[in-house]
């Protein structure tokens, strides 16, 4: 990453000397020329509407020059154009990424109060860590600034049944991640309470791609027993077109893990996400999850010594430290560049 800064840099800034090199070397050769006349005038004085009449005097004979003077030089006059032309069409297409990436929220009813949770380690500086099932239970029970929390965890996914059996990528869910989502099948149903539970009849919500390519967009499938993973499941909805959370997922089960049957800290690691209370700060769940922390490490301190909890808006979750400042630094090379280009060839 610094040599790719120092490089972006220095680029920039040898395109920015140069251009002012040029530029001082055209005031110095324009002085020489009229070096007799400009001793010889003196700055008239008046008041401000005769300073405001020759700003404007000024003015327009610089525009009529330089209109003369692209006139004069069609090749050079084009060049630039394309070049500028370039240059803002490339700085809109940098900014509209930005825009796309940085700053616009989710695209997601009440999207500004989804969070991301996870887990660090601050005593080896660890960040990014998976919750265990043990965790996301006890932190779905004592906290009180989330409206409701949600995990999941995601792995390949085989369909089988009529068809060819076929491996998508999956997300196994817990029931309440489209209610925190807010999102809604276009067809059938979503996950229902208890569908999570161990040993509950498996069901199963498939992305539009995987509805019209596999089973060429009969609505009549829904109800139908299919087999994922060798299991019998329902097909119970089919989710809108593009969706595909958390990444790139088309297949979505019911978490049915049993805290009870496993060890601490044993089981799938999961991501948990939540949706703040209304009124609710970031900062104010911060607090809350970093107490329930200090609790589970004195409770459990051979599994939960020296995690801590770590929460921060959704859109943040997945982005590097340094992702905006890569970013405005690539918008403003793609600005100045073909700008300065364009300085240097305009006649004068």
């Amino acid at each position: 990453r610094r040599t790719v800064l120092t490089f972006t840099v220095r680029e920039c800034m040898g395109v920015l000397s140069l251009s002012l090199r040029e530029r001082a070397r055209r005031v110095r050769k324009r002085s020489a020329t009229h070096l007799g006349t400009s001793r010889s005038v003196r700055p008239s004085r008046g008041g401000p509407l005769r300073r405001i009449a020759g700003a404007a005097d000024d003015f327009f004979r610089d525009l009529l020059r330089a209109a003369k003077s692209l006139v004069r030089r069609p090749g050079v006059t084009v060049n630039a154009l394309l070049a500028l032309g370039l240059g803002i069409g490339l700085t809109t297409i940098m900014f509209s990424f930005i825009y796309g990436v940085l700053l616009r929220p989710l695209p997601l009813p009440d999207g500004e109060r989804l969070v991301h949770l996870e887990q660090r380690d601050p005593s080896r500086g660890v960040t990014g860590l998976q919750i265990s099932v043990h965790d996301f239970q006890d932190w779905r029970e004592q906290q009180t600034t989330l409206e409701v929390l949600a995990a999941f965890y995601t792995g390949t996914v085989n369909l089988s049944g009529s068809e060819q059996p076929e491996r998508y990528f999956g997300a196994f869910t817990t029931v309440n991640t489209f209610d925190v989502l807010g999102v809604e099948p276009t067809l059938g149903r979503s996950f229902r309470p208890g569908e999570d539970a161990p040993g509950a009849p498996l069901v199963a919500l498939i992305s539009n791609s995987v509805w019209r390519d596999r089973f060429g967009g009969d609505p009549g499938v829904l109800g139908d027993v299919i087999r994922v993973n060798g299991e019998a499941a329902t097909l119970i909805g089919v989710m809108p077109e593009e969706f595909s959370f958390p990444y790139w997922e088309e297949v979505w089960i019911p978490m049915r893990e049993n805290p009870l049957e496993l060890e601490r800290g044993d089981g799938p690691g999961l991501q948990a996400f939540g949706k703040l209370n209304p009124g609710v700060t970031v900062e104010q769940a911060v607090i809350e999850f970093q107490g329930i922390s200090d609790r589970l490490a004195q409770a459990f301190p051979e599994t939960n010594g020296d995690r801590q909890a770590h929460l921060e808006p959704y859109a943040d979750s997945y982005r590097d430290e340094d992702s905006p400042f890569f970013a405005f630094i690539m918008m403003a090379t793609a600005f100045s560049v073909p700008v300065s280009y364009t300085h240097l060839t305009l006649p004068t």
